[in-house]
């Protein structure tokens, strides 16, 4: 039987690079999936239908997951269409890079609220269902937050930081109700948003030195973060809460070893 056979996912930012991913891997095994996505209609409703062809129901909802109401409008919509959720893949981000003496703090803010409040605002909405219990959430952080050695990232590395510490709080605060709450966080994984702003010869330049900084020589593709995000989904891992699975091929170059 499929792992998550009869389950409905809700995956956010699932349009393309990881979230589509992560909504393609987990109707694999059986999910009915609601995809979250801000822009990409086209993108979004490309995956769905591809979602269907598996044999599952697919429901893809525009929503901003910065905006609290608009989170709890989706949610309504999602629940009226195909259902509470079972899983909860957040995974929408936004990455805004610069260096920190020039950095514009309304950077720090706009990814905070993508990539950190976005997490609080649809557990919130989905209140009545995570009180009801047995369900897993999965959070997408990043290495960044762990410490890496590249300029540019400091204001992103925060908000991926704060997705850590707010998944091992979430998994504390929600484990009486029977909700396992946890996070990966990749490495650099070839997807749009790397390319994002790149042409062909910097993504050419920028990969292998990446590649360079992973004791597996190369970096990932959004397949393999998906496979991470089904097992912490799944009833595989069923007695493992509050944890953060980095996925980043054996990451060399991070700042320090005290974490």
């Amino acid at each position: 039987m499929p792992l998550l056979d009869g389950m409905l996912s809700l995956v956010t930012g699932a349009s393309r690079g990881i979230g589509r991913a992560v909504a393609l891997r987990l109707a694999s095994e059986g999910s009915d999936v609601a995809l979250i996505y801000r822009e990409d209609h086209v993108d979004a409703e490309s995956t769905a239908r591809e979602i269907e062809a598996m044999g599952c129901r697919a429901v893809a909802v525009r929503c901003d997951v910065s905006e609290p109401e608009d989170v709890a409008r989706a949610c309504s919509q999602i629940r009226v269409e195909v259902g509470w959720p079972d899983v909860v893949v957040n995974n929408a981000g936004v990455m805004l890079n610069g260096d920190i003496m020039e950095q514009p703090l309304s950077d720090l803010d706009a990814m905070m609220r993508t990539n950190v409040y976005s997490i609080v605002h649809l557990t919130r909405a989905l209140g009545e269902r995570v009180r009801k219990g047995d369900m897993s959430i999965v959070n997408v952080a990043s290495n960044a937050g762990l410490g890496t050695a590249l300029e540019g990232y400091t204001f992103y590395s925060v908000t991926k930081a704060a997705v850590m510490a707010l998944t091992r709080r979430m998994a504390f605060d929600l484990g009486k109700y029977g909700v396992r709450v946890n996070a990966v966080a990749p490495g650099t994984v070839d997807t749009e948003m790397m390319r994002r702003g790149r042409s062909e010869e910097q993504v050419n330049e920028v990969y292998p030195s990446r590649a360079s900084r992973t004791i597996l020589s190369r970096v990932a593709q959004p397949g393999e973060i998906a496979d991470a995000v089904l097992f912490l989904a799944s009833p595989l891992s069923r007695f493992v809460t509050g944890q953060v699975l980095v996925v980043d091929g054996g990451r060399l170059d991070y700042l320090t070893h005290s974490l």
